[in-house]
């Protein structure tokens, strides 16, 4: 005579078991993954990076002066140690690279390590007859089209990964209209605002 547990023979039981067993043996690799992508996520430095233009109003004047501001949060849980900053555009195979200074009464210091939730910025000026807008622009060629669509700010770190970001449409506008005056051609950038949303 078969043993009843339950209402259940031992044949059902031990199908039970089995898949008990399967269960827990599941659960484990998926334990055993989820830790493996959480520490694998926890170690890769994340920040966000932004580059606008900000104005700055002296105390007790009418004065205000004009900068680019380049800003980086660190987002991720390590700590980062950013040794400096900059542009590039251009495709893979023709890709240029500047190196930005910045005005260091103004900035965050160079390099800098930055924790969880930090913020490090940078500011340069960009006012004036010969302002920062006319000596970038005289770096882009014939090719500037697409340069100026593929510009982007960056900063690096000391292990060399990069943090990228597209400046806002107040830098590239103002870099285009220097373009235009020396090469006569209309807008390109209505595409951009017209994604944007913007005006």
């Amino acid at each position: 005579m078969d043993t009843v547990i339950w209402g259940l023979s031992k044949e059902k039981w031990e199908v039970i078991g089995t898949l008990a067993n399967w269960i827990a043996a599941i659960g484990t690799l998926a334990a055993v993954f989820l830790s493996l992508h959480l520490a694998r996520s926890g170690a890769t430095p994340r920040a966000k990076l932004s580059a606008a233009v900000t104005t700055i109003f002296e105390l007790e004047t009418v004065t205000q002066n004009n900068f680019v501001t380049i800003q980086l949060v660190n987002t991720g849980d390590r700590e980062i140690r950013i040794t400096g900053i900059g542009w590039q555009y251009g495709s893979k195979k023709r890709r240029r690279y500047f190196v930005q200074q910045f005005a260091p009464n103004e900035s965050s210091p160079m390099p800098i390590k930055l924790a969880h939730g930090d913020t490090g910025f940078w500011r340069f000026p960009i006012t004036g007859q010969d302002s920062w807008y006319v000596r970038f622009s005289n770096h882009f060629e014939e090719s500037w089209r697409a340069d100026l669509l593929s510009l982007r700010c960056v900063a690096v770190s000391s292990v060399g990964q990069e943090f990228k970001c597209r400046p806002d449409m107040k830098i590239l506008s103002s870099i285009e209209d220097e373009l235009i005056k020396r090469h006569g051609v209309q807008t390109i950038l209505e595409s951009i605002r017209r994604s944007f949303h913007i005006r």
